[in-house]
């Protein structure tokens, strides 16, 4: 097992690897336990028990209308008491920015040999606005925040502040994605600056490699990079985490000092798959595997505060 501690005033632990059968405790009733996951495209895996389960988009491998449906429903049946996910670029049937799958993503379809229909596409949009969602628990942010409290008596009196988003830069026209600059700003411009945690499907750029490809570039957001290095004069946040996935091979965790602040951001990479880079380079398909056999997702433990 593997963990990582940080030693701000409010402790976090997280878990990258645990026997799956026997994982750690609870450090105690008053924690929160978050189980982290992203990019599992169109793949179920067994998912470890938490209060709070965190999906950073990428649900299906091309947009499929049914495999949208199918992985909704499969976190349907997962326990955790809240269930919050966004999208990512390969969710084409979800975006409905600028009639995106009616344009481009009937293209990106055709270029894949991805059969569909518009009441297919209907469906996918109505699960997403369905009242089943809250009944099964599940919350599906689309840029926007959400609060929640876990009811639990050592716990319900803090109320967690999360904002969820799909978008992510510019790559080759896929779904939610803004050109770097002013279009950056303008999509992260709404973010609260009380914001606990950060759901993004983007890694934020170069802040502890998790935002690099296979030939080690980083191509994470910079207005994400700058948001949580600024001061919060300059409109800086703070999040307690921040957890996105996009960039596979970049799995992983690592801690963002806030200097002088005393405060720290857990930054995690959840991506669940590995994608066949030489079949893409290739030719142009796009094929995922479970990084391991039985890959489950990142645990962390987080103190709230007592407030």
């Amino acid at each position: 097992m593997t963990s990582v501690t940080s030693s701000s005033k409010h402790d976090t632990r997280v878990y990258t690897e645990y026997d799956v059968s026997s994982p750690p405790a609870v450090p105690g009733p008053e924690w929160v336990r978050f189980v982290l996951i992203s990019d599992t495209h169109s793949q179920t895996t067994a998912i470890p028990f938490g209060d709070v389960l965190l999906h950073a988009g990428d649900l299906t491998t091309l947009g499929q209308p049914d495999d949208f449906s199918a992985q909704v429903e499969w976190l349907k049946t997962l326990p955790h008491a809240h269930k919050i996910f966004t999208c990512g670029n390969h969710d084409f049937s979800a975006c409905t920015v600028d009639n995106f799958y009616e344009t481009r993503g009937r293209q990106l379809n055709a270029a894949y040999n991805v059969q569909d229909s518009p009441d297919d596409v209907a469906l996918t949009r109505r699960i997403l606005g369905s009242k089943n969602l809250a009944d099964a628990r599940l919350k599906y942010l689309d840029n926007e925040a959400w609060s929640f409290a876990i009811d639990r008596k050592e716990t319900k009196h803090y109320s967690w502040k999360v904002w969820g988003s799909p978008w992510s830069p510019e790559f080759e026209d896929w779904a939610w994605n803004y050109k770097r600059g002013p279009q950056a700003r303008e999509v992260h411009k709404d973010i609260p600056e009380d914001v606990d945690l950060l759901v993004t499907h983007t890694p934020p750029h170069s802040l502890g490699g998790l935002d690099k490809i296979h030939d080690g570039t980083p191509v994470g957001c910079e207005e994400l990079m700058r948001k949580l290095q600024a001061n919060k004069e300059e409109g800086g946040i703070r999040p307690k985490l921040h957890v996105f996935g996009h960039i596979h091979e970049a799995r992983g965790v690592s801690v963002l000092q806030h200097d002088g602040e005393g405060d720290e951001t857990v930054l995690v990479n959840a991506a669940l798959v590995e994608y066949d880079q030489d079949m893409w380079n290739n030719h142009r398909k796009c094929e995922c595997a479970l990084v391991r056999q039985h890959q489950q997702g990142l645990r962390l433990d987080a103190d709230p505060p007592n407030c």
